[in-house]
């Protein structure tokens, strides 16, 4: 698959994942003590430049590998990869989602996860856990697939939201 062809399918996906993050992390009930005293039903949360990078996957690596979040770690080119750049320090925040399998139709997502990178560069700066052996895509690229369940222990701050638990099946329950 060409860059062309991932940053196609993630830019057809975009308004679902933009929709996905809004949602949940730009406007939030306000407390009671706020809604009480200062006419604030909802809150608008206000930050700074967060850079969110965006990983979306076909809807059969659901099945295949419902726990691995994947970085792109080396190009034969020797092009910058999304796992040096992370590690150089860029990014706050990874989506990281499934496609519905009628996604052409629909584009909505089936499972997603925002990670922390804060999280990912902790951990592997304080050695709990290095990514493991470089996998090949075969078309001149090659990744480190990270276990979900396994980054969770090592850092409470690596998921930053989901929308499944791991209760149920092995690809997890959606909530």
């Amino acid at each position: 698959m060409t860059y062309e062809d991932d940053r196609g399918f993630e830019s057809l996906m975009m308004p679902r994942v933009m929709e996905s993050i809004k949602s949940r992390h730009l406007l939030r009930l306000a407390d009671d003590d706020k809604d009480m005293k200062e006419v604030s039903d909802l809150q608008i949360l206000k930050a700074g430049d967060i850079r969110i990078g965006v990983r979306m996957r076909r809807p059969e690596y659901l099945e295949k590998f419902p726990w691995d979040v994947t970085f792109r770690c080396k190009r034969d080119t020797g092009s910058a990869t999304e796992w040096s750049k992370i590690q150089d320090g860029w990014g706050d925040l990874m989506f990281y989602g499934f496609a519905n399998p009628y996604w052409k139709m629909f584009q909505s997502i089936v499972k997603w996860t925002l990670v922390s990178l804060h999280a990912v560069r902790r951990i592997v700066k304080e050695g709990k856990a290095l990514p493991g052996n470089p996998i090949s895509n075969h078309d001149g690229t090659y990744f480190y697939a990270i276990d979900i369940r396994r980054w969770m222990t090592l850092d409470s701050k690596f998921v930053i939201d989901k929308n499944w638990s791991i209760k149920g099946d092995d690809h997890g329950q959606i909530i």
